[in-house]
């Protein structure tokens, strides 16, 4: 949700509305970071920021209901909604979208999975290229290997191995870097929030 700023005289209040019935005046509450946090109701942060209630404006005002499967609860309080905005104020409900989203949603895992099922399949080839150039390159190698007394069972167990141990090294080299862009994506995210 956006912040709002309010205030006069070069003095400026940063709101982050949080919205429950029925809530005291003032809530406090010890961090242990530290840093202490309160909770203000709307009426009381109007009161102590020496705004009137008239003055109050939203750019949007997000309502969070018990169960969000019930469409009657919902539509009564968009009902109400609509008759104590001032006429112009849009008011929706976010299961009136929901099968667009869904669409959407389906859409895009269609496009990852063929996506994924794309690069699968060409890392795949790379490998069996690469694996392929390499045993080709050490003729010499194996034949020297078989020289000594090593069986071509234990010659093949020895380049599966190398393979298997370059795919591991690989996949974890995979893992870390798409953690560390997807968690400096989220946080780029979060800070724009």
């Amino acid at each position: 949700m956006e912040n709002l700023n309010y205030g006069s005289n070069d003095t400026y209040y940063e709101e982050r509305v949080i919205w429950t019935a029925d809530t005291p005046d003032f809530i406090q509450q010890d961090s242990k970071k530290g840093r202490d946090w309160f909770l203000l109701n709307i009426p009381m942060f109007l009161h102590i920021a020496d705004i009137p209630m008239e003055e109050l404006t939203y750019a949007y005002l997000l309502v969070r209901v018990p169960d969000p499967e019930d469409t009657a609860l919902i539509d009564d309080l968009k009902a109400q909604f609509a008759d104590a905005v001032p006429h112009g104020v849009s008011i929706s409900a976010a299961y009136e979208k929901k099968k667009d989203l869904d669409k959407v949603v389906r859409i895009i895992n269609i496009i990852f999975s063929t996506t994924i099922a794309i690069m699968m399949f060409l890392c795949f080839f790379s490998l069996t290229a690469s694996m392929s150039a390499n045993l080709y390159d050490q003729t010499n190698e194996i034949g020297l290997l078989r020289a000594i007394g090593l069986t071509k069972g234990r010659v093949r167990m020895l380049y599966f191995y190398e393979a298997l141990i370059l795919v591991f090294a690989s996949c974890l080299l995979g893992v870390f870097v798409g953690t560390v862009i997807g968690y400096t994506m989220t946080l780029q995210q979060n800070l724009f929030l």
